[in-house]
């Protein structure tokens, strides 16, 4: 991932002229092609052995799909620990229950595909600590 910045930037600076980013293009390419081929032949050649696991990570949709985004303020007095009106309580337990529903509904879909690991992205399921043993149960 490092060197696709590293030769987009080159690309970037040359004005996406090609010719003048050939070489970093060129080398580049050579090498994403050779791992690819490695990697499939390798995988095509030698299959895994053992028993393989299903897994599924699941990261949470565009936040505007889900209601009452806190701002940044308000982000800012929660992760400090700072006290909230009853309303702003209110509304951000409702928003954690729909991204827990939304995020356990998808979970729900993998297993039944046969996900035997389910992985969710750090911060996916936010929560106010009063509310913690609600979603655990």
């Amino acid at each position: 991932m490092g060197w696709f910045a590293a030769v987009g930037d080159a690309l970037w600076e040359a004005g996406f002229a090609v010719p003048k980013a050939r070489r970093e293009c060129t080398a580049f390419g050579l090498c994403l092609i050779g791992v690819l081929l490695y990697g499939g032949g390798r995988l095509a050649l030698f299959p895994p052995r053992s028993p393989t696991l299903r897994v599924a990570s699941i990261t949470r949709p565009d936040e505007n799909l889900f209601p009452y985004p806190p701002g940044a303020n308000l982000n800012k007095r929660v992760m400090m620990g700072e006290p909230l009106t009853d309303a702003e309580t209110a509304q951000l337990h409702q928003r954690s229950n729909s991204i827990a529903d939304f995020l356990l509904g998808r979970a729900d879909l993998e297993s039944q595909s046969g996900a035997k690991l389910i992985t969710f992205g750090e911060f996916n399921f936010p929560v106010l600590r009063q509310y913690e043993g609600d979603l655990i149960h």
